[in-house]
C-alpha cells in the first residue's frame, strides 16, 4: 500500500519516493538528491536555489511558469542544447471550466499584458517603465561613440542607467 505523509511531504508507492518541499528556507533544499525535479512557477526561484536544485537532480527537470515577467533567469534554459521548451495556454486544457474561460478571455480588453500572459502564453511586458521603446546592448557599436549618461535611482524600483551614443 502507498504511504503518505503530508507533513513530512513524502509519498510512497512502490520504489518510488515523491517528495515535495517549499524553497522558502535555502536550507531545505542544499541536501535532498533526486532523480527528477518538478519546478512549479520556475520563475518564482532564485537563480541560487535553482543551482543547487539541479546541481543534485541525476536525470530530467521539468518546470513550468507563466511568463509574466519580461526578463528572468529562466528565460535562458530557451537556449540551451539539452533543454525543450513547450508553450501552452488553457486552451490545451480540457479540464478548464467555461467560467474560468470567460474571465481570461475578457483581459482582452481590461489588461493587455495579462491576455498576453494567461491567454498566449508570451512573455509579460514591463507596465510601469518610463521608456517603453529602449534595447540594451552589451557594447558600444563600432563607429559609434558614448555622450552621456543618465540615472534613475528609482523610488520604489531598481536602479537604472542609461547611455547616448551617437
Amino acid at each position: 500500500f502507498p504511504s503518505h505523509d503530508k507533513q513530512e511531504g513524502f509519498y510512497e508507492l512502490g520504489s518510488n519516493i515523491i517528495n515535495w518541499t517549499s524553497v522558502d528556507e535555502p536550507q531545505k533544499i542544499r541536501g535532498m538528491k533526486r532523480d527528477y525535479l518538478y519546478c512549479n512557477e520556475a520563475n518564482e526561484l532564485k537563480i541560487e536555489d535553482w543551482n543547487q536544485l539541479i546541481f543534485r537532480t541525476t536525470d530530467k527537470v521539468i518546470c513550468d511558469l507563466n511568463p509574466s515577467e519580461l526578463n528572468s533567469w529562466v528565460y535562458d534554459l530557451e537556449k540551451r542544447d539539452d533543454s525543450y521548451m513547450f508553450k501552452t495556454t488553457w486552451r490545451d486544457n480540457p479540464f478548464v471550466s467555461d467560467t474560468i474561460i470567460k474571465e481570461l478571455e475578457s483581459l482582452k480588453e481590461k489588461d493587455e499584458n495579462l491576455y498576453r500572459i494567461y491567454n498566449l502564453g508570451e512573455k509579460g511586458i514591463a507596465t510601469q517603465l518610463v521608456f517603453t521603446k529602449f534595447s540594451t546592448i552589451e557594447r558600444i557599436p563600432e563607429g559609434m561613440k558614448l555622450l552621456g549618461r543618465g540615472m534613475d535611482f528609482g523610488y520604489n524600483s531598481p536602479t537604472t542607467l542609461i547611455a547616448n551614443l551617437s
